[in-house]
């Protein structure tokens, strides 16, 4: 049975509701809200309102998880497995990348896909398993391979300089990777050593620890960045070429619009803190994420003796 991926939009509702008992996989709605992504069996004669045929999954394949729309709505990308297989890594089989219809070579895992702000590149990270405790990771920039470690995080697309007239933008690459990282028979993953990359260049402290998923927080210009790190049993915020101050916790870090503040929140065991530039800004029972307005007044929720209140720019509102 083949499947088509289509696109329609009901402009009372934005929902295919007559089409959700033959629905495969996840609706997915375009940034500009004038297209929904759907899979469908083509067998099914329910498709008698007008569509707008995307592209045909190939033959052999179906969709593995939601498939991704740039953010002009003109590209599509999505991890595919084979029927043949069963799915993907939860069951002995391979993992495929489809772009924009083309299919890619066979991986244990294939996932992250991000499109950059222009929608014109796509980055995407690959797994391998050479052995039972033991792989191997890279990420994929528009079907251009980077270095290969034990693990790398998702990647990013930061913003390096802006368009201006008729030049784009430019963009690079964040993300975090992992040496010396292996498989326990558990599954679980050992503790390794831990940095990350921008610009294809290595960026921030060594640290052994364990891994983290959290995003790298990059300031305008990609002129300074920050990210979480757990060392041992505590957490930090690394900034540079050594580790910052140790907290029992730490949340993820974040910079003003123009680059020349840094935030974040830490708990030290008894009280959550925030922390702006490392100096403390207050102390509260539960902090919760944090935000920059566009004019630079940092925002966040938080509790202090059992009342929840808004803070923004250092004023309760």
């Amino acid at each position: 049975m083949g499947v088509t991926l289509l696109a329609r939009l009901d402009r009372s509702s934005h929902a295919p509701t007559f089409l959700l008992p033959t629905l495969i996989g996840v609706i997915v709605v375009s940034a500009a809200a004038s297209r929904l992504l759907f899979a469908l069996p083509t067998e099914e004669k329910v498709l008698t309102l007008p569509e707008t045929l995307i592209e045909t999954i190939p033959d052999g394949y179906r969709i593995d998880g939601p498939p991704l729309f740039s953010p002009r709505g003109d590209r599509v990308a999505y991890t595919a497995v084979t029927e043949e297989s069963g799915g993907g890594r939860f069951h002995g089989g391979k993992e495929y990348w489809v772009i924009d219809g083309e299919v890619g070579p066979p991986y244990d895992y294939v996932d992250g896909m991000v499109f950059s702000p222009d929608g014109a590149e796509l980055a995407w990270r690959v797994g391998k398993r050479p052995s039972s405790d033991r792989e191997r990771w890279q990420i994929f920039r528009e079907g251009k391979a980077q270095k290969t470690f034990d693990w790398v995080g998702p990647p990013q697309f930061v913003t390096v300089k802006k368009a201006k007239g008729k030049k784009p933008a430019k963009y690079a690459l964040a993300y975090r990777v992992g040496k010396g990282v292996r498989l326990r028979s558990d599954g679980a993953y050992t503790d390794g050593v831990f940095s990350a990359i921008l610009a294809k260049k290595s960026i921030g402290f060594p640290a052994s620890g364990n891994m983290s998923f959290d995003p790298i927080a990059i300031a305008a210009g990609a002129r300074r960045y920050a990210y979480s790190q757990v060392i041992g049993y505590e957490g930090t915020i690394i900034t540079g070429k050594k580790p910052g101050p140790k907290h029992v916790l730490v949340g993820e870090p974040i910079f003003s619009p123009n680059g020349k503040q840094l935030a974040y929140g830490a708990y030290d065991g008894n009280d959550w803190l925030l922390l702006v530039d490392g100096e403390r800004q207050g102390k509260f029972d539960i902090i919760g994420p944090l935000a920059y307005s566009p004019t630079g007044a940092l925002a966040f929720g938080a509790a202090r003796d059992g009342k929840w209140f808004m803070k923004v720019g250092g004023k309760r509102v």
